[in-house]
């Protein structure tokens, strides 16, 4: 009891401060003092006690792939050494740092001009092979007029053909409130030179 009211009152031994350990390493070193060591003892267990139950279950784990069937004559000494070891190595070496991911950009000048060509339908400069979504539409000539005329295709029965409808100017640009036009990056990134 006696150690007890020295405590509340903020007396000597309880009265010095932290300097930068944890609260467990706090009592740990007041254990042995003649003044403090029954309430040392209570604050140690405590403090001792863990909020969750991740490190029995890291050691429960270790302990499972330390003692396969491969491995299954082992001592219990043995595992708990090799435990303590590995969670000692843990916590107290720092990994290396882990690069970060790289994650590569294409530049719309480092693209691949056959490519692009393909991409907008056209030939490539040096091949002579139609990309697939390009057709010769030499035969249909007769049902496109028809096709303009009605607003309809035959394929899509009653459905109207968009694209003769709505005409957009070439200069008109709609851009995002969030797009940066002035962004040294985006230019960088669409500009036909570096």
């Amino acid at each position: 009891r006696a150690q007890l009211l020295v405590f509340w009152r903020n007396q000597y031994p309880f009265d010095q401060p932290l300097d930068g350990q944890d609260t467990l390493t706090w009592w740990e070193g007041l254990q042995h003092h003649p003044s403090a060591d029954i309430l040392a003892m209570l604050a140690i267990r405590i403090f001792s006690i863990l909020v969750n139950s991740m490190a029995d279950e890291r050691t429960g784990s270790r302990m499972t792939w330390l003692n396969s069937p491969l491995r299954g004559n082992q001592q219990v000494r043995s595992l708990t050494d090799m435990i303590m070891i590995g969670q000692w190595y843990g916590t107290h070496i720092k990994d290396k740092k882990t690069k970060e991911r790289r994650r590569p950009t294409v530049k719309f000048r480092e693209i691949n001009k056959d490519i692009l060509r393909s991409i907008q339908g056209l030939k490539p400069d040096s091949d002579e092979q139609v990309p697939d979504n390009v057709t010769d539409d030499s035969n249909d000539e007769g049902d496109d007029e028809g096709d303009r005329a009605g607003g309809t295709t035959a394929d899509n029965s009653g459905v109207v053909d968009s694209a003769d409808s709505e005409e957009v100017p070439v200069s008109v640009i709609l851009v995002e409130d969030e797009i940066d036009l002035d962004s040294v990056f985006l230019r960088d990134l669409v500009s036909p030179e570096p």
